[in-house]
């Protein structure tokens, strides 16, 4: 349900990605995707509470996109 509702927020201004991840660890795949991606990004936000995206998942996902 979250990323049914983050669909039009995701559209605002050109389009952002919508990425998926497992809640308690950042996926390999979307970790990859930042990583490569990172240059056209400066902030990742989840769509849910804690419980689709941890705390920690959030964090890791930011750092993936600020180099390390």
């Amino acid at each position: 349900a979250d990323a049914l509702a983050g669909g039009p927020l995701a559209s605002i201004d050109g389009g952002s990605p919508m990425l998926l991840t497992n809640p308690t660890a950042l996926s390999p795949a979307t970790a990859t995707w930042l990583n490569a991606n990172a240059a056209h990004y400066t902030l990742v936000v989840a769509l849910g509470l804690t419980g689709a995206v941890s705390n920690s998942t959030l964090s890791a996902a930011n750092s993936a996109i600020a180099g390390g």
